[in-house]
């Protein structure tokens, strides 16, 4: 055989060749497969929290509610008035419970509760006052403002949403 024949059977031998197997996995792919399994279980990680998260809220909401629903159903006016004494002359709003009263030289400030709205409560006292000759000096939607000679008789109204319970105080400043 020629040296010519010799170089062409080695080149043969050479593409013929095949690689070895390598032994164990290539990095390449172990590397691969381990950050497809950490972006795997980063979503499923990340939905489970999505998912307790919005449960957690909507019980938070419900728990919310239920207070607020429970607090309109059980809402309570106190038993009885308060030490003291309604204003002489003038009618207390009926079902209204005296929750403050404070007198000195000056003033005598009363304050109620009620399950009434705050126009129920100011129509009837102008409407009390009015027949007694007392003047209505100022009057808006939470307020009145009444004169009899020096002497004034001021209402106010504070109506709680949640509970539709309205505090009132009366203000009487007697004429100097």
């Amino acid at each position: 055989m020629g040296l010519m024949a010799v170089e062409e059977q080695q080149r043969h031998r050479q593409m013929m060749a095949v690689a070895p197997p390598k032994k164990g996995l290539s990095k390449r792919f172990v590397v691969t497969s381990i950050i497809i399994l950490l972006v795997l279980n980063l979503g499923v990680i990340g939905w489970f929290y999505f998912k307790i998260k919005a449960s957690a809220e909507s019980a938070t909401t419900s728990s919310e509610n239920a207070t607020t629903f429970s607090s309109l159903t059980t809402a309570k006016l106190p038993d009885e008035d308060v030490a003291g004494q309604d204003l002489a002359g003038l009618e207390k709003y009926k079902g209204a419970v005296r929750t403050f009263y404070e007198k000195d030289l000056n003033s005598i400030i009363l304050e109620y509760k009620i399950n009434a709205s705050p126009s129920l409560i100011l129509n009837f006292y102008k409407s009390e006052l009015t027949s007694q000759n007392w003047i209505l000096q100022n009057s808006k939607t939470d307020y009145v403002l009444f004169v009899k000679e020096k002497a004034k008789i001021e209402i106010l109204t504070l109506e709680n949403k949640t509970d539709k319970i309205t505090t009132f105080k009366i203000i009487f400043t007697p004429s100097q």
